[in-house]
């Protein structure tokens, strides 16, 4: 049974944000460390898709699982332009407001911390992917949100259920609610034009440095890589992922094409997603440790790794 304020939490928040959703559940590690097995129900989710899976979300919660969701995005479509701030504070809000980039939406995921959905485009409207993430970066940097947090379908905890994180549990073993504390139905913000005119820019600048052979400017928003994993560690595992490869090319186990460094890549992100890492922050790392590849191209290698690691959908499976 879903309770009727979580029913309508749901509800108001679904019409604020006005996208399409994917539906996340991440159960709790057995051993009691690190991240746990997340499951992702990745058909575009209208807000009714959500509405009949909230029973479903009910009891995982109740079983120690955070529920969680995100902006849906076809791979290679272009982005519908509603963007996730992690991890602000009231200030950083405040700032939003007064520089006119109020969100659609925020919701308190825990006491004084905040994430917030900023909607850059009209309703039914689109912007190149590149052009969505350089305006993530710019928000990023500008108004302190987690710089972990550097995906243009980064994951919000949905409103209504509880937030297990370990830290946040009372004493009592309860845990506080993900509420909804502001909600302007499908609100473009009004400095938005501005704010994606110069992503275009960055994004335009940065196409040049690469058709120059120049190398790219480092955003220190994305040094912050490895989402739990210390940074050595992630880059130690890509190491292990590639002599593993090329000890598989010499023994004759595998053909010399596929020692490719898109091919490690692709190994490293399957093993830091399966050693607890966040999708975002191996995106994020990848991007760093690849300069020379497109913008887009840590989120795809990570997206490509998840879509490896089976069963996600089996979760939601209706019968």
């Amino acid at each position: 049974m879903v309770h009727p304020a979580t029913v309508h939490a749901v509800r108001r928040f679904g019409e604020a944000v006005g996208v399409e959703l994917d539906l996340g559940i991440v159960r709790p590690n057995p051993e009691g460390e690190g991240r746990g097995s997340a499951f992702w129900r990745r058909r575009p989710l209208k807000l009714d898709d959500i509405m009949s899976s909230l029973g479903r979300c009910a009891a995982e919660n109740a079983r120690g699982a955070a529920i969680f969701c995100r902006v849906h995005v076809e791979r290679h479509a272009e982005h519908p332009g509603v963007l996730l701030l992690d991890d602000l504070n009231a200030g950083g809000l405040q700032r939003l407001h007064h520089d006119g980039l109020s969100p659609s939406a925020v919701v308190e995921t825990s006491p004084n911390n905040f994430q917030s959905w900023i909607r850059l485009a009209a309703p039914g409207s689109t912007m190149p992917e590149t052009v969505a993430r350089a305006a993530l970066l710019r928000l990023i940097l500008e108004y302190g949100a987690d710089p972990k947090a550097a995906s243009t379908v980064q994951p919000g905890r949905l409103v209504g259920f509880t937030n297990r994180k370990p830290k946040h549990v009372r004493p009592d073993g309860s845990c506080p609610f993900v509420r909804l504390a502001i909600t302007r139905p499908m609100f473009v913000a009004p400095a938005a034009a501005d704010l994606v005119a110069a992503a275009a820019c960055d994004v335009e600048e940065a196409q040049a440095r690469r058709a120059r052979g120049a190398p790219e400017k480092k955003r220190p928003v994305s040094c912050p890589r490895g989402g739990g994993l210390e940074d050595d560690r992630l880059d130690a595992l890509h190491a292990a992922q590639k002599r593993r490869i090329m000890a598989e090319v010499a023994a004759g186990r595998r053909p010399a094409m596929s020692a490719s460094g898109s091919e490690v890549d692709f190994a490293a992100a399957v093993a830091a997603l399966q050693s607890g890492a966040e999708e975002a922050a191996v995106a994020a790392w990848l991007t760093v440790a690849r300069p020379e590849k497109a913008d887009t191209y840590g989120w795809r290698t990570v997206q490509a790794a998840a879509d490896y690691l089976a069963g996600r959908d089996a979760v939601f499976h209706r019968r």
